[in-house]
């Protein structure tokens, strides 16, 4: 009988922590939640400057003629002469 009784006195003890603990909780969810609340009401300005304020737009520029152009590179080498290196000389 007196294992049933220290038995009982234990669930009792455990039963009262578990309520304790419970009730403070509860009590603090109810003191923290109108604080993190007085903190959502002031609003914070981010100021935001986007990186295309300063693009300028993009506009066609005037090309030289195509032709014209590669009949030029024909005409110093054509790609033989840009893959040369800086000693070389023009052969």
């Amino acid at each position: 009988m007196m294992k049933a009784c220290n038995h009982s006195k234990r669930e009792q003890s455990r039963q009262l922590m578990l309520m304790l603990l419970g009730i403070l909780c509860a009590i603090s969810l109810f003191v923290i939640t109108p604080v993190a609340r007085g903190d959502e009401t002031t609003a914070k300005i981010n100021e935001y400057d986007s990186v295309f304020d300063l693009y300028d737009n993009w506009e066609w520029e005037e090309t030289s003629d195509w032709l014209e152009a590669n009949q030029n590179v024909h005409e110093i080498g054509g790609w033989q002469y840009y893959s040369r290196e800086d000693g070389e000389e023009a052969q």
